[in-house]
């Protein structure tokens, strides 16, 4: 299936010039299914696919000048750019998957046995600064290509080449599964089975892969050393998923007559999924592949892509760039432009993450087309990743900077309680509501951005999910309009067909953790933003949009009654809801123990009104069309009254910081409650947010679809 884009490029580059911008992608897929039946009670079902997505920007822009480096050239009340400035996207991604499953049926039992093995490969460029950047004092010194200086530019430190850096990630996948269902009684039937995953660690096709390897205990950085070309952690081959459940109908339980129409069904498991790689290839930027960095004017080496106008690559060396590394560690020790680099990675004793799920429903038929149903949902999650910066826990290592260690330790809990019911009229009419009471908990709720703000005791960043809802309703209804409903001719096709369906939604808020626009931080590192270090109470429980449009919202007159300060340090400050503390900046210091929970708050709550609205033209039965031959043409509103809901609060957002410490000088500008050192000429305040707990955005307004759909 191709995608193509086509677009100006933007910024200083001009179509006129180097025509449109094409972004041309592919999505390729081949299957390959083969059943084949035993004897009359075995069935081996075989399925080979291959599915392929890609795109290459440099392949599909043969016109532009990417041999052409990016130049800045001053002119009176502007400048002049030339050169190609988006830089290119370049990824394929393949998948190989055979699956096979054998089904047995014995007796009262049915039996499948199965596996299934994926390989996926990923190769991606990273080209952002592959080409070199110049900047000129004018047009004089361009003409004699005497650049001033070259900007941030990608190199190869031990060949000084300019280079994007190039990853052939490699993957598989490994499933091997049985099962039986047996049918221990009429009204009663048994699940049970054994699910095995096994997930290869990261490798790269050609070696070029580099990690970290922590050392022992308190060296930890100081013993650190980079690997190359070998597995990205050590492989976790302890993934065994049982599963277990049963479907129960009973005729009469406790002297009650049932008649059938009662089902009690519940459910065990355990499900494993491997660490995302986008989380893993964040350390694709590890030494030795490339260093980032510019040069003044003594060190460029200005020139043109020697392949011509239209290649990618072929830039001129620049020794300045080589660097030298320790034979032992991997790590750079030497080089003029020597920066020390950030480095990321997975612990060596990475863990599958995995979930353990239960449910348990009660479905009963009430008579007269009304259905009930009761249910309990939990899962519990283990394992799953989060990212920390090790240069805030350990001595640091001299020839590194930042340490981002990827580490399988979060833990989540999510249980809900969930009631449907729904009644079928006769004359087209169908109801159906739904209503969730539930809770998601956990450290961290994203495998990619965790918002920690105190990772050093993970005990005090247990609270709700940042996704989750504890209550919500969705109530819809499906009308066939009741206009030559039961005919199926001509008649039908021009006047009936006809369907209405209203929605309502209802969600209550998302919670949201207060935070203080301050830092502590060390030579290495910082924890940014903190907590406040007490909740005094008082805050409001309505959670409307009308609330959180005024401001403040539930904390009214926050930023308008004076904060009273306490000298340090730190420096304490009492506000009208909360207490916040200055954290003080030092190599080892540890911000305040957060006195807040995170998460405590609530958000806006939702409530939208959806309906969708359209005609089936149903065709009679046509020789190539077949019976059910038809063309749909639908409408469909979303939020049909345009009602306004606030935006959920984000972390860090205008609508959940605090504000900030500032310092006044003379003391006779301080505000009333500032921290005034006794005989000092300066003070700290707090400058509170005007714009906390007030939400800053809204959600969309009314949007209508509309779509036509022909099916044959």
């Amino acid at each position: 299936m191709p995608l193509s884009n086509s677009f100006l490029p933007g910024g200083w580059v001009d179509g006129r010039q180097y025509d449109i911008f094409k972004h041309d992608s592919k999505n390729e897929t081949a299957a390959l299914l083969w059943t084949r039946t035993l004897n009359p009670t075995t069935v081996n079902e075989a399925r080979m696919n291959v599915t392929r997505w890609y795109f290459d920007e440099i392949k599909s822009n043969p016109q532009a000048p990417w041999g052409v480096p990016k130049v800045h050239i001053p002119i009176p009340n502007n400048t002049i750019a030339a050169g190609f400035f988006n830089p290119p996207g370049v990824f394929y991604q393949t998948t190989y998957t055979f699956r096979d499953t054998l089904s047995k049926v014995h007796n009262s039992h049915i039996l499948k046995f199965g596996a299934e093995f994926a390989k996926e490969q990923n190769n991606s460029a990273n080209t952002w600064g592959a080409v070199p950047s110049y900047d000129f004092n004018n047009l004089w010194s361009f003409a004699n290509d005497a650049p001033t200086d070259e900007g941030t530019t990608t190199y190869n430190p031990k060949t000084g080449f300019p280079t994007d850096f190039r990853k052939y990630i490699r993957v598989s996948s490994l499933g091997l599964f049985a099962q039986d269902n047996w049918k221990a009684r009429r009204n009663l039937t048994l699940t049970g089975g054994l699910r095995y995953d096994y997930f290869t660690p990261l490798q790269d096709k050609f070696g070029r892969l580099s990690n970290i390897i922590l050392g022992s205990g308190n060296n930890a950085l100081t013993g650190a050393m980079i690997e190359i070309g070998k597995n990205f952690s050590k492989p976790d081959r302890n993934n065994f998923g049982p599963q277990i459940g049963f479907a129960w109908s009973p005729g009469s339980f406790i002297g009650h007559e049932f008649n059938n129409k009662f089902v009690l069904r519940g459910g065990f498991g355990v499900a494993y999924n491997r660490v995302p790689e986008s989380l893993l290839l964040n350390a694709a930027g590890n030494p030795p592949d490339f260093i980032a960095t510019a040069f003044p004017t003594n060190e460029v080496v200005y020139g043109f892509s020697t392949c011509g106008t239209y290649c990618f690559t072929g830039f001129p060396a620049n020794p300045a760039a080589i660097l030298t590394f320790d034979p032992a560690t991997g790590l750079p020790i030497g080089g003029e432009h020597l920066a020390k680099p950030d480095i990321k990675g997975p612990i060596q004793k990475l863990a599958t993450p995995y979930t353990m799920h239960f449910s348990m429903e009660g479905q009963y038929d009430f008579g007269n087309n009304w259905m009930m149903s009761l249910s309990y949902q939990g899962s519990q999650g283990r394992k799953y990743p989060r990212s920390l910066n090790y240069a805030l826990f350990y001595p640091q290592n001299p020839n590194i900077n930042t340490v981002t260690i990827y580490q399988t330790d979060v833990n989540s809990h999510y249980n809900a309680m969930l009631a449907r019911v729904s009644h079928r009229f006769s004359k087209g009419l169908e109801l159906e509501a739904h209503y969730r009471l539930s809770k998601s908990s956990d450290a961290c709720s994203s495998d990619q951005v965790c918002n920690q703000t105190f990772p050093f005791d993970q005990s005090t960043e247990y609270g709700p999910s940042d996704f989750d809802v504890t209550h919500s309703i969705t109530a819809y209804a499906v009308w066939e309009l009741p206009v030559v409903r039961n005919r199926h001719d001509w008649l039908h096709t021009a006047a009936g067909g006809w369907m209405l369906s209203p929605i309502f939604n209802f969600n209550s808020g998302f919670p949201w953790t207060p935070v203080v626009g301050t830092c502590i931080s060390n030579v290495f590192g910082n924890v940014c933003p903190t907590r406040p270090t007490g909740y005094l109470g008082g805050a409001g429980t309505n959670f409307s949009t009308g609330t959180f449009q005024t401001k403040g919202g539930n904390f009214s007159g926050f930023s308008t009654t004076p904060a009273t300060c306490v000298v340090g340090p730190p420096v304490s400050c009492q506000t009208k809801y909360f207490t916040v503390v200055e954290s003080p900046s030092g190599s080892g210091i540890l911000p305040p123990v957060p006195g807040v929970d995170r998460n405590l708050f609530r958000g806006p709550r939702y409530t939208g009104f959806d309906l969708s609205f359209g005609k089936r033209f149903t065709f009679p039965a046509v020789r190539l069309l077949g019976e059910k031959a038809g063309l749909e043409v639908r409408a469909e509103a979303y939020n049909l009254f345009n009602k306004a809901n606030a935006s959920p609060f984000a972390f860090n957002s205008g609508s959940s910081n605090l504000g900030t410490f500032q310092t006044c000088s003379p003391v006779s500008t301080c505000p009333a409650g500032a921290a005034i050192p006794s005989g000092g000429t300066s003070g700290t305040f707090f400058a509170p947010n005007s714009t906390f707990g007030q939400a800053t955005g809204a959600l969309s307004g009314r949007v209508v679809e509309m779509y036509m759909k022909f099916s044959f």
